[in-house]
C-alpha cells in the first residue's frame, strides 16, 4: 500500500520524507519481523522501549521508521508523531482498506460482565435479523485483541458482509489507543471494580481509562446502580441508564425470581413491561441482559423479539456453566471469577440455589495484581462452606508465593485446604463430593490452558472434572483414591 494512503489520519509533527508515493509492504512494532520495505513502528511498551530497537529495524531494511522520540534524527526515512500507538492502530485500519468505515460498532467495557453481555448482545441482534459477529475474551487472544489481530478481524468481517461487531473494550486497550480508528454507535459500561491496579495503580486512574470510551459513543447505557457510573461515563455525549433499585432509571428491573436452570425477572421502561425468562442463573446474569435488552430497545427491536431471544439464550462458555454430571447428585461449575467482585457474585449467585454445601476452588494469578489476593481469600471463605486454594496461571511466580498471600485472608476457623496442583484439586473436590453439593472451580472459565514458569500448557479443566468424575464412579463405594 502506498505510505501516503497508510498514513490517512495519522498527525505528523516532523518528517524528513518529501515523497508519499512509495509502497510499503507491511507494518510492525516488533523488529525481529521487519523485512524490507516494511514500516517500522516504535512502541514503548511496560516493560520495553521500541526505540531502543530502531537500529536493528533499519539493518533489515525498514522502509520508514514511525517513532514519538524528538531526538530521532538521520538520512533515514522517519515519522515523528504524538503517539505511536494510536497511529499504530490508525495505519493498520488504513492498511486492512478502514473496516472501521465499512461496519457499525457497539463497545462494552467494566470490569466483570463484558463476556457475557456481548455474548447476550450478539444473540438478541441476530435473533433479529442483524448480521453480527462479537469480539472479546472468548475468541481472541487478549481481551481486545492488538491492532494487526484486531484490524485483520474487522476486515474480514466486513468482507463478509457483516453489519454489527459488539466488543469488549478492555482499560487496557483503551489506554492504549487500540480503538483509535473506531467510533460506536452505543457504549455500554457494566460496573468497575478493584482490578489491574497493578497497570493502573488506582481506582481513579481505571476509572479514567475506562471513561476513554464514552467520548466515542453516540450514546452510553450504563449500569446506574454502580458508584462509579458518573464518574466513568461523564463524557458520555447521551445517556440511558438500566437498574435493579433506581426508579429513576430509564429501563428497571423487578421480581427476579433466581433457580438453578435460570431466572425470571420483569424488565420496565415507560409505558412497556417485558416478562423475561433467561435460562442462566444468577442475578449478575440479569445485570447483563437488562444491558442488551436496553440496547435492544434503544434500537427499537421488537418486544417479541428480546422475549424470544432471551428465552433461547445459549450457556457463555466458562461463566456459571454446569459441567453435566449425570446422577451424581451433586453440581459442577466452571467460571472466569478472578476478581474479588466476580468471586462475590458467583458465590452469592450459587448460594442462592443450593441446597448442600457450597465448596469453591481457586486460586489467583502469577505476575499480576497481588493486593486482590488476601481480599478474595477472604470472600470465599465468608461465602462458601469449605475452600480449596489452588494455582491458576502462576506464570514466573512461586505458587506457594500466591498460595501464601491468599492465606492472609482465610478465615482459619473454617474448613480449607491448600492442594497447589490444580488437577489434583479437581481430582480431590470431584472424589470427595456428597450429595447436594455445589462445587464451583473459579478463575479458569474457558481457557483450555496454564501458563506456569516453563510456558503455556494445555489444561482443560471441563475435561479433568468430567474424568475425575469416571475416576470416582469406577471406584468401589466411591472411595478417594488419592492424587
Amino acid at each position: 500500500m502506498l505510505l501516503s494512503r497508510l498514513l490517512c489520519g495519522v498527525e505528523i509533527l516532523e518528517t524528513n520524507i518529501e515523497r508519499f508515493d512509495i509502497e510499503i509492504r507491511s507494518v510492525s512494532a516488533d523488529s525481529r519481523t521487519i523485512r524490507p520495505d516494511d514500516m517500522f513502528i516504535s512502541i514503548a511498551g511496560s516493560s520495553y522501549n521500541g526505540h531502543r530497537y530502531i537500529g536493528e529495524a533499519l539493518s533489515r531494511r525498514a522502509a520508514v521508521i514511525v517513532t514519538e522520540d524528538k531526538g530521532f534524527t538521520g538520512a533515514y526515512p522517519y515519522i515523528r508523531v504524538p503517539s505511536t500507538r494510536a497511529a499504530y492502530a490508525l495505519i493498520w485500519n488504513n492498511l486492512c482498506h478502514r473496516p472501521s468505515d465499512r461496519m457499525r460498532y457497539i463497545a462494552v467495557t467494566g470490569t466483570n460482565g463484558k463476556s457475557s453481555t456481548v455474548a447476550m448482545t450478539v444473540h438478541l441482534l441476530r435473533c433479529s435479523g442483524i448480521k453480527c459477529e462479537g469480539i472479546g475474551t472468548l475468541n481472541a487472544a487478549l481481551t481486545t485483541p492488538d491492532p494487526p489481530e484486531l484490524y485483520l478481524r474487522l476486515k474480514e468481517l466486513a468482507d463478509k458482509g457483516c453489519r454489527y461487531v459488539v466488543m469488549e473494550a478492555s482499560s487496557h486497550a483503551l489506554e492504549y489507543r487500540k480503538l483509535e480508528p473506531l467510533s460506536f454507535d452505543v457504549g455500554i459500561f457494566t460496573n468497575l471494580t478493584p482490578e489491574h491496579l497493578d497497570f493502573h495503580g488506582n481506582m481513579r486512574a481505571y476509572a479514567a481509562s475506562k471513561a476513554r470510551l464514552f467520548s466515542k459513543c453516540d450514546i452510553t447505557l450504563y449500569n446506574k446502580d454502580d458508584k462509579y457510573a458518573d464518574t466513568v461515563t461523564c463524557s458520555a455525549k447521551q445517556r440511558l441508564s438500566y437498574s435493579f433499585c433506581d426508579c429513576s432509571a430509564d429501563y428497571i428491573c423487578r421480581n427476579i425470581r433466581v433457580t438453578p436452570d435460570g431466572c425470571d425477572f420483569d424488565f420496565l421502561t415507560v409505558g412497556e413491561l417485558f416478562h423475561l425468562r433467561l435460562p442462566l442463573t444468577g442475578r449478575f446474569n440479569v445485570y447483563n441482559a437488562m444491558a442488551a435488552c436496553t440496547l435492544a430497545c434503544y434500537m427499537g427491536i421488537e418486544k417479541s423479539v428480546i422475549k424470544q431471544a432471551m428465552s433461547t439464550m445459549p450457556a457463555v462458555k466458562g461463566r456459571i456453566e454446569r459441567v453435566g454430571i449425570p446422577h451424581s447428585g451433586y453440581s459442577i461449575f466452571i467460571d472466569y471469577a478472578h476478581t474479588p467482585d466476580a468471586l462475590t457474585k458467583i458465590l452469592t449467585a450459587l448460594r442462592e440455589i443450593s441446597r448442600g454445601r457450597l465448596i469453591c476452588v481457586f486460586g489467583c494469578g502469577g505476575d499480576r495484581d497481588k493486593s486482590k489476593r488476601a481480599p478474595m481469600g477472604r470472600i470465599a471463605s465468608e461465602l462458601a462452606d469449605r475452600v480449596i486454594i489452588t494455582s491458576d496461571n502462576p506464570r514466573s511466580e512461586d505458587p506457594y508465593n500466591i498460595i501464601r498471600d491468599i492465606l492472609e485472608g482465610i478465615d482459619k476457623t473454617k474448613p480449607h485446604l491448600v492442594i497447589p496442583d490444580r488437577r489434583g484439586a479437581i481430582r480431590y473436590t470431584v472424589h470427595s463430593a456428597e450429595p447436594g453439593d455445589v462445587i464451583v472451580f473459579c478463575g479458569k472459565g474457558h481457557e483450555n490452558y496454564e501458563i506456569n514458569a516453563w510456558g503455556k500448557q494445555p489444561f482443560d479443566e471441563k475435561k479433568i472434572i468430567e474424568d475425575a468424575e469416571k475416576e470416582r464412579i469406577g471406584e468401589e463405594g466411591n472411595e478417594y483414591n488419592p492424587c
